[in-house]
This record gives C-alpha cells, structure tokens and sequence, in this order.
C-alpha cells in the first residue's frame, strides 16, 4: 500500500494540473515593465494539487511607494498574460501568492497584500488567485 501512494505522489509530482508552463511568458512580460530589473518564476502544484506561480520581482528603487507602483504595473503585466496565455477556468484559478517584489535594500519585499489593501487582516496570501486581480487590472 505505501509503495502504491509513492508511485502516485512520484507520478503526480510532475503533472501541471489545470494549467500550461507558462514561466516564460510572465517573466518576459514582467521584465519589460520600465522600472523591472529583473524577473524568475517557477510553477508547481500546490499541497492541494492545484497550479500556483510563483516568483520574485526585483524593482530598480530604494522607494517603497515607487516600489509598489512599479510592482503593480509588473503584476498587471503578469496577470495580463496569464489571462492571454491560459483558458479563463485555468487563468482564474492559477494560485499567485507566492509572487513578490524586491526593493533595494529593503529586507522585507513586497507581497501581493501591498496590493490587496481590502484583505489587509491576514497575512496568508497563499490562497490568491489570478482571477481576484482580474477586476483590478480592467479583465472581464
């Protein structure tokens, strides 16, 4: 019975469920954003087996007001793609939370709660999809 569940966690493991690669795409977009001074992100599925994107975007200001207008055009850029790139069901649901913003040297980077001023309660933004920024950035 346990080598039967670490086949299919080992089988599993690989599977993009819901969703395309689609690292490039964001990162290029993300990159050529005016004040991005660079730009990774990875994809895997989550503890839950659903699609999340995550990443880190360095922005070229020590200022955090600057920082955080600049990593929103970033994040328009990003969700714009996931949009074009991924059917709407898999667009929605892509979990982003993990995907922050670096300021010159400041330690602590900016997450997606700088841009979500209404869940400012919780700190928890691992459950943010692409579909709650669509409204944000003008998708239907």
């Amino acid at each position: 019975m346990i080598g039967l569940a670490t086949g299919a966690a080992v089988a599993l493991s690989g599977c993009r469920v819901g969703a395309a690669d689609i690292t490039m795409a964001v990162g290029e977009a993300a990159r050529a954003v005016p004040g991005v001074s660079s730009a990774g992100f990875s994809q895997a599925l989550s503890i839950t087996f659903r699609t999340e994107l995550n990443g880190s975007i360095s922005l070229a200001t020590e200022d955090r007001a600057a920082g955080v207008g600049i990593f929103d055009e970033a994040m328009r850029a990003v969700i714009t793609t996931i949009h074009s790139e991924l059917s709407d069901e898999s667009g929605k649901a892509l979990l982003i939370g993990g995907i922050t913003g670096g300021i010159e040297r400041r330690a602590n980077p900016l997450t997606l709660l700088d841009l979500l001023p209404e869940q400012s309660g919780t700190t928890d933004v691992s459950g943010v999809t692409a579909g709650s920024l669509y409204a944000r950035y003008g998708i239907q």
